[in-house]
């Protein structure tokens, strides 16, 4: 009896090893195959980013097939001044999108935004509004930093063919930076997939029942913040898919890092004050204003995307992939 459980336990050792042994081989493909690439004097943004470029992808681009780029914006989950926490979220971040998405063969981008401890009111990884109108340059306009790091990315190599237009997936705090990136440039996005974007999707609307929606609510400051009008015509065809957790209860909408207490109350006011019972009234407006958007509510998540979410965010960009 004795000797049969060491043979058995022998043989679970040895499996063990061996799976580690090929997860520790997938890791080191994968960190070789990862690049961070740092700002430089004169360049239009301040952070670092990651890229990641598969074999299959990097031939693809040396035969002169057209690649696109899937941006994952970062979340840390919580204020820090030390870039170390923000850098291996990032990782993590090209990692799940590495293995989730593999099969898309696209070029995969990852930020390395920063989240001050002394300006927690920035709520950097989610383009807050105090993103559009601080002071502060280094984190002003992520959206547009964001921009000229993928620019940078498309012009590398000129030989490659690099869709203007990206892919976009995010959740929570990179949901919102994903939804709100996707409305102040409908023109630089294929397609975007935003999971639980805060307890609010920004509305393109400037009102609703006679009240006025500002950024981020909705659009009624727009020019003001931006210098630019609302491109509403490129932004109702860009494919939308936002999803929500029927027991997602994480709502940044009480909380003044996420949104101002006069957002706060007129949010509470016009579309109740839970997630899940706002998320009909962001469809109605999506759908009434023509906005090429699709809502769905996945039975008994929480905050955290599911698998099935991976899966149908996979089949959404295949569907739409420029």
């Amino acid at each position: 009896m004795r000797k049969s459980i060491k043979k058995t336990l022998k043989i679970i050792l040895i499996i063990l090893v061996l799976i580690l042994a090929c997860i520790t081989i997938y890791l080191v493909s994968f960190m070789t195959k990862l690049k961070k690439y740092n700002p430089s004097e004169g360049d239009n943004y301040y952070w670092s980013y990651y890229v990641y470029i598969s074999n299959e992808v990097k031939q693809n681009l040396e035969k002169g097939d057209n690649v696109n780029i899937l941006v994952l914006p970062n979340n840390s989950m919580g204020v820090s001044d030390n870039m170390s926490k923000h850098e291996f979220f990032s990782i993590f971040h090209a990692l799940v999108g590495h293995i989730m998405f593999e099969d898309l063969n696209t070029i995969i981008l990852v930020p390395i935004f920063p989240r001050p401890q002394e300006q927690n009111l920035i709520y950097t990884h989610a383009l807050d509004r105090d993103v559009m109108i601080t002071d502060i340059k280094e984190l002003q306009r992520l959206d547009l930093q964001l921009i000229a790091m993928i620019d940078e990315v498309r012009g590398r190599n000129e030989k490659w063919k690099i869709n203007k237009k990206v892919l976009m997936w995010g959740f929570s705090a990179s949901g919102m930076y994903t939804n709100r990136f996707t409305l102040l440039h409908p023109d630089r996005v294929s397609a975007s997939v935003v999971g639980s974007p805060g307890g609010w999707p920004i509305a393109p609307v400037k009102e609703w029942q006679n009240e006025f929606l500002r950024y981020p609510i909705g659009i009624g400051d727009f020019y003001e913040l931006t210098g630019e009008k609302f491109d509403f015509n490129t932004y109702k065809n860009v494919p939308q898919f936002l999803f929500l957790g029927e027991k997602d209860t994480n709502d940044s909408v009480p909380y003044d890092d996420g949104f101002d207490n006069e957002d706060e109350n007129l949010i509470n006011k016009l579309f109740e004050n839970e997630p899940i019972k706002r998320w009909k009234y962001a469809e109605k407006i999506y759908n009434e204003v023509g906005i090429n958007a699709e809502f769905k509510v996945y039975n008994g998540m929480g905050h955290r995307p599911s698998l099935e979410s991976f899966k149908d965010a996979k089949e959404f960009f295949k569907k739409n992939m420029k």
